[in-house]
């Protein structure tokens, strides 16, 4: 299954997490023109397996943007597409901008704060989004001690349910960050799936579950090589990061050759 991992769109692409909706709408576009089918991960991941059509795909944002309501609403529901945000159930309502956000990118408005509650009840009676939990406050899970994460997932979870009405099934790690420890809390915690965007190799489980990052620098070109299934199944061997770290430390050292 194709799990499309996306952050933000906005029309200005204010940073490197960012999309803009035109390109929002031409990846999407293309995937459904080329026959694929959306699935909301929720209902794949209901019976506790992976159970998908051929050719299926979930989109979903993390960190539960106000763009994503903003500009991103409107596109999905053109295209008949539902995705998955995963909320950072203290930041809702907050007049605070995300904390990692640099405060040298400019003035602050709407579309770098969390989601309101009115926007979140209005996406998800609309049939637009369906929520996830992304913790609490968004820490680095593995650096805290066991007390702490526990209750980063799953009082975020019990905290969405009774604000919502609904059962969270899904969790999404913090920047990526979970070991062994952290898997087993989320299992324990009563979700059903976890989603990871590799950065690293990551044998896959029902609770480490795949996604392809859709950023700021993805091109229509690059897009349908990340969608590739040879390039998914790819990711699943440690000879591929091997080899993409050997490229990346390639590059930089040819950076530094070229300022010298």
């Amino acid at each position: 299954m194709l799990i499309l991992a996306y952050h933000r769109v906005n029309p200005e692409v204010r940073d490197g997490l960012s999309v803009s909706p035109e390109m929002l709408r031409l990846q999407l576009t293309s995937l459904l023109e080329r026959g694929w089918v959306n699935v909301v991960l929720e209902q794949a991941v209901a019976s506790g397996r992976l159970e998908t059509p051929d050719k299926s795909f979930a989109v979903t944002f993390d960190d539960g943007y106000q763009d994503n309501y903003l500009h991103g609403a409107s596109i999905l529901e053109s295209l008949g597409v539902r995705a998955t945000v995963y909320l950072i159930s203290d930041m809702i309502d907050s007049p605070d901008p995300f904390p990692w956000l640099s405060p040298n990118s400019g003035p602050v408005d709407a579309e770098d704060l969390h989601m309101t509650s009115a926007q979140i009840l209005d996406a998800m009676e609309k049939g637009l989004f369906v929520y996830g939990s992304h913790t609490r406050t968004h820490p680095f899970l593995s650096t805290l001690e066991e007390k702490e994460a526990i209750a980063e997932i799953r009082d975020s979870k019990a905290e969405l349910e009774e604000r919502l009405g609904v059962e969270i099934t899904t969790f999404c790690y913090p920047a990526g960050d979970f070991n062994d420890e952290t898997v087993e809390y989320v299992r324990e915690a009563g979700y059903r799936a976890a989603v990871v965007t590799p950065n690293r190799h990551i044998p896959q489980t029902m609770f480490t579950l795949h996604r392809v990052g859709v950023y700021s620098h993805v091109t229509p070109r690059l897009f349908w090589a990340k969608v590739n299934p040879l390039y998914m199944q790819a990711q699943h061997f440690k000879a591929f990061w091997w080899a993409r770290r050997r490229r990346v430390a390639k590059r930089r050292l040819s950076r530094s050759d070229q300022h010298t």
